[in-house]
């Protein structure tokens, strides 16, 4: 790891969440539930707002069906934002499904 901070970290694994959940066309409700997190707690992971565990990480990578390395290889992606626009943003914001829905605690 070069040059990146812990916010980047977070972001680019916030990013990725959110890529192959709406690539599968899923809510975060819907993965939440199967992964037996909170919406909300998806929400802040995927606007790199939450530091997520692994056992988290691996629960989610099964209900994306993708392999937990998937998730975690944003960096080619994330040199080639910083070099278009000088910054990296976390792109999730505003997906906010059901924020109410806290019942399935990890």
């Amino acid at each position: 790891m070069s040059h990146q901070s812990e916010s980047e970290f977070l972001c680019g694994v916030g990013k990725r969440l959110a890529f192959f959940r709406k690539k599968r066309g899923l809510s975060q409700d819907h993965v939440a539930l199967t992964a037996g997190i909170t919406q909300c707690y998806l929400s802040d992971a995927e606007r790199g707002k939450r530091n997520i565990t692994l056992k988290v990480l691996f629960s989610l990578a099964k209900v994306l069906d993708v392999e937990p390395k998937e998730i975690l290889d944003f960096c080619s992606a994330m040199i080639a934002e910083r070099t278009s626009s000088g910054s990296v943003s976390c792109g999730a914001e505003g997906d906010q499904s059901n924020a109410k829905d806290t019942s399935h605690k990890m």
